[in-house]
This record gives structure tokens, sequence and C-alpha cells, in this order.
């Protein structure tokens, strides 16, 4: 009986320690191309926790490592919705294709945290609606200052209720109150702007009582930062004036880039702490300055000023690895090695590659338009270089049997290898050469004959600089590939912004 217990206790212990969530659900009538994804929705470089697709009865396994406790964001078929998940436990839940993750119930572990969020969230629109902000402005802004007072002492008493009516976990009480605080400082600003608007002058300050209400909501403002992007938002508003003054005095002066000329910005804004600045930094940089087509130059800008002005070690270490996936490799690198799998079973390596320059053509059966479209332009591409390159086609399924069936199907006549990365996007492949879905268009990516990354990875064959690197490595010059006005741009490489939640229902959950 004492081993017994002792077995029992440990098995607690590893739950508790555990890092991992656990997923499993069904989506009704879902397409089986339709993928699910899971990201923090609170980070600054929100890359994908896992990418999964379903099974032929709709069916999802899977598990991914949490960075915390916290909201996460999940998208399937172009719709998005938020909830609470705590490391460690088992995500459970149904949907049907039609109205998932707008709607859907949860079951077990994460049931009472987000049944909780759900009657929060519900609370709160229902009190809410019932204000009529310009007209509780144009009473006076001590009047707008006590009815929104008001309005988050009722609401806060409202989840103390809620939280144990279903025994909600501390932390995600505190978030509910910290996400009312942000909502409401999201307001001030507009409030301000409408009274200029409506005073006539530009130069309006407002009133103390207004300015004390304000500095109260945000006195944890590290933490707001950290946990809620519309604080960064909020934030960032609140200085976008200053920072357009700033960027209009220094105009031709010298050519920096938008991120530089933020970093000199705050420098001098002492009101700000240096996580503000780091958090703002890391927003500024993911939304104005990461494409594919970022230069070899700009990453290494990027990268220097990652390192110098970022100080908190997560996001700097977050940013690292934004820059990576979403600017590649530099030329001249050795590429990474990593051991793929023959349609035969057997291990292949990208070594026994060299001595010709290798085309690395990475695609997953889901791929949009992969048959119809990509493939064949770049098959059309491939057997007029084929002569001088070697041609890998990496196919990042979920499972071996699905990468067997759709390479024997989609590649019959194809020149060249087709290979899987055992484990898919979780594979050790995708670790090392920073693939995730949304890079699946196909990618691209071009190595010399010595092994070396030999130029960035690019989404569409008819690109002229990939067809500028793909004739100065064979020695040909190529003719105009056909593309009768179709565009193979790949809208889904813009990774998501750094951690801007989009408004979402709250899930439906049962016991």
């Amino acid at each position: 009986m004492r081993k017994l217990i002792g077995l029992f206790v440990l098995g607690l212990l590893f739950i508790a320690c555990s890092k991992k969530i656990e997923i499993e659900g069904t989506v009704k009538g879902g397409s089986p191309l339709e993928r699910l994804e899971i990201t923090e929705a609170s980070g600054v470089a929100t890359l994908p926790l896992i990418n999964i697709g379903a099974d032929e009865k709709g069916k999802f396994t899977g598990s991914f490592e949490a960075p915390k406790n916290g909201m996460y964001l999940l998208s399937y078929g172009g719709q998005q919705n938020i909830f609470f998940l705590k490391r460690g436990q088992k995500f459970e839940f149904q949907g049907v294709a039609g109205t998932f993750p707008t709607e859907f119930t949860i079951k077990g572990d994460a049931y009472a945290n987000n049944e909780f969020l759900k009657e929060a969230q519900k609370a709160l629109l229902e009190r809410t609606k019932r204000v009529d902000i310009m007209q509780e402005l144009q009473k006076g802004e001590e009047n707008f200052v006590a009815v929104f007072t008001k309005i988050q002492n009722e609401l806060e008493k409202k989840f103390d209720e809620l939280a144990e009516k279903h025994k909600a976990d501390k932390e995600v009480l505190q978030w509910k109150k910290a996400d009312l605080r942000t909502g409401i400082l999201s307001v001030i600003p507009q409030v301000i702007m409408m009274k200029k608007q409506t005073s006539g002058n530009p130069n309006y300050k407002p009133h103390k009582s207004l300015a004390d209400f304000e500095n109260k909501l945000q006195d944890n403002s590290d933490e707001l930062l950290k946990e809620h992007p519309l604080y960064r938002q909020y934030l960032l508003s609140k200085i976008s004036d200053d920072f357009q003054k700033f960027v209009e005095k220094n105009q031709g002066k010298v050519e920096q880039s938008t991120t530089q000329l933020f970093v000199d910005f705050l420098k001098g804004r002492k009101e700000l702490t240096q996580t503000a600045k780091d958090y703002l930094t890391a927003f500024i940089i993911a939304q104005y300055e990461l494409s594919q087509n970022t230069t070899e130059d700009n990453k290494k800008k990027l990268n220097d000023l990652i390192e110098k002005e970022i100080k908190d070690t997560s996001v700097k270490e977050n940013m690292k690895k934004l820059l990576f996936v979403i600017g590649g490799f530099s030329k001249g690198e050795e590429a990474p090695k990593a051991t793929l799998k023959t349609s035969d079973g057997k291990s292949f390596s990208l070594d026994s590659q060299k001595g010709k320059p290798t085309l690395l053509v990475t695609y997953a059966s889901w791929t949009p338009m992969l048959q119809e479209i990509n493939m064949p332009i770049i098959k059309q591409m491939v057997d007029f270089y084929k002569s001088k390159f070697n041609v890998v086609y990496i196919n990042f399924d979920d499972t071996e049997a699905q990468f067997k069936k759709t390479s024997s199907a989609l590649l019959k006549g194809y020149h060249g290898t087709p290979a899987y990365a055992e484990g898919g996007l979780s594979s050790e492949f995708a670790k090392k050469y920073g693939i995730y879905a949304f890079k699946l268009a196909p990618g691209l990516l071009v190595l010399d004959k010595e092994g070396k990354i030999a130029g960035p990875s690019f989404y569409n064959p008819g690109e002229q600089e990939f067809v500028k690197l793909m004739d100065q490595l064979s020695g040909l010059k190529a003719p105009e590939i056909s593309q009768d006005g179709v565009s193979l741009q790949n809208d889904l490489l813009s990774p998501p912004t750094s951690g801007e939640t989009p408004a979402a229902e709250t899930p439906k959950t049962e016991k």
C-alpha cells in the first residue's frame, strides 16, 4: 500500500511539473485539409506551438510544450478563439466545423477556468453595453471617472463571485481583472481625442481626476505588458503623435530603419520602464521590419539591435527565433544536418547530394492548391534545371503513411528524391530549418554544391531573384515560366502579429 501511495504521489508531481499540454478533440464535418493551430496569445513573437490535422473521423490528438500557464489562441478554418490553459493539463473539446472554434465545448481539466471566463465575459458585455461614453463624457471628466470606477468595482466583484462558483484558479481571475483594466485604459486615449476635437483645442490636457484614474489602472504596468497585448497597443497609441513628430524632425538626417528611429525615440521617454521599451520595440520589429524579403544587411542590423537594445532574456530569445524563421539562413552558412527518410523507409542525408547544387522543395499534402497549381509550375522549372541540379522534395505531413500516399500520387514523373521529415512540423528538420505551416507554400531553398546555403528561401518559382540564383548555379538561362496570371505570392507567409489577439467569442464549456 505504501508503495502504491508513493507511486500516486510521484504521478501527481509529474503532472504538476510537466510543461506539456495534451490535446484531444473532435470537429465534426470538417475538411481533411483543415489544420488546428495553437499559439500563445500574449507572446511578442507568436510562432505556432502546434499545428496538427485530424484523422478520418475528425479527431485531433497531439501535445505541445507550453511556455507558461495563460491564454492561448486556437485557429481553425480561418476562425480563432482564446482560452486559458495550464501546463500538465489535457485539453479536451468538441465542435462542429461550421461554428468551430467560435463555439465549442470543453471538458475535463480545462473546464472550470474556461467556464469562468465565458460567464465573466458575458457579464462584462452585459454591463458595458448600457454605457454611452459620449453621453457620460459630456457630463464632465469627473463624472466619466466615477461611472467607470463604479463599473470596474461592480465587475471585479462579479468576477470574484464567478471564480468562487466555478472554483477557478487565482491566476485566471487575476488575468480577467487585468483584462478589464486594459479594456478601460484603451478607451481613455479615444476620450482625450474626442475632447480635443469637441473643444477645438489640440493642446487639451485631461483633468487631474482622469489622469489619476488612468495611472491607477496601470499600477502593475510591467505585468500588463507581459500578459496583455491590448495594453501594448494602448501605450503605443499614447506615444504615437510624439513619435511621428520625432520622425519628421529626424527625416533626411541619417538613413535609419523604423525600429532604429523608434529605439532612439524611446531613449528620451523616461516614464517608460525597460520592460515597456523591450516589448514595444519587439512589436515594432515584428510589425514593420520582418518579411521574407529581409536582406542580409537588414538581418544583421536587426540582430545587432535585438542583442543591444532588448534586455529581457525571454523577449530577446523569442525575437531572435522569429528573425531566423522569417528572415531565414544567411548565405554561405552550412546547411544544418538533419535526418530524413525516403519512401522505402531508409535514412537519407543531404550530405549525399553534395557535388551538385541542390534544390529543397518543402511541402505538405494540405498545402493549398498544391496539386492544381503549385507543383506543376515547380515541375516545369525542375525539368529545365534537372541536368545541373539535385532536387529533394521534403514532406511535412503528420505521419509517414500520409507522406507515402502523397508523394506516390503527387510526384510521379518528377525528377528528384521524395523524402520525409519524420514527425512533420515537430521534426528535428523543421526545428533546425525554421519550418512552420505558413512556410509550406511550397517553400524553395537552394544549397550550393558544397551543401551551403546559396540564398534566401523563396515561395514563388517565377520570382526574379530565385530564377537568377538557379541560372547562376546551373550555368543555364531559364525561359520565362508561364503562370497565366496566377500569382504564387504566399499570403500565409506573414507570421501572426506579435501577440495581438483578435476579438473572439469565449468557448462553450461542459462538465
